[in-house]
């Protein structure tokens, strides 16, 4: 009967100053444990995320590397028409560009679309971004702004050699002999070098 009368009074009395700090020591823990797994899954979540977008940012920069190289063409003429600001200005863009060229198989079926299907475009390295101009009326007098598109940010270089005959030079003429190939080469942030190589197909003169 005694001891009856004790276990009743130890549960009455509930629990003690010690058993509450114990207990809630333990929850604080599970609880930081669950934050930290969480926390970290949320990281690696992001983190697949930002890789996916930069691959798919590199494959589709690739792609027009690939695309605008590979249809290049001679220019047969240059803009002969610009005012003297105009060229200056002219002359001043281009200064930034690593490439400039005319491009042939600029879709426009059926001629629906007002200009013909030689694209004139640029490529420059410019504050890190990889950046794509585009001229939609390529070798008339009035001098358009063009369209620029960056392809891809967190870039550290951009470099394009240019081969013809067994030599290789850093520099193409639009309005000289097509080079036979071209070597891209990139260096971005957080992937390293990327090289590709182009195969320039002969096409007639602009």
């Amino acid at each position: 009967m005694a001891s009856a009368n004790r276990y009743r009074r130890t549960l009455q009395r509930g629990f003690t100053l010690l058993e509450i700090l114990i207990a809630l020591a333990l929850t604080a823990g599970l609880s930081l444990m669950c934050w930290q797994v969480m926390h970290g899954v949320l990281l690696n979540s992001a983190t697949i995320k930002q890789q996916s977008t930069r691959f798919t940012q590199l494959q589709f920069a690739v792609t027009l590397l690939e695309r605008d190289f590979s249809q290049a063409m001679v220019s047969a003429t240059q803009r002969n028409q610009l005012t003297e600001s105009e060229a200056a200005a002219r002359q001043a863009l281009l200064a930034e560009t690593q490439a400039h060229f005319l491009r042939h198989n600029w879709l426009n079926p059926g001629a629906l679309l007002p200009r013909t299907e030689l694209e004139e475009v640029a490529y420059r390295l410019k504050q890190g971004r990889l950046e794509r101009l585009s001229w939609r009326y390529p070798q008339q007098g009035e001098d358009m702004p063009p369209a620029i598109t960056t392809l891809l940010t967190d870039t550290e270089s951009f470099h394009i050699s240019y081969y013809r005959d067994g030599k290789v030079t850093d520099r193409w003429n639009m309005f000289s002999a097509l080079p036979d190939s071209v070597k891209i080469t990139l260096r971005l942030t957080g992937v390293g070098e990327i090289h590709r190589r182009i195969i320039v197909k002969p096409t007639g003169k602009g």
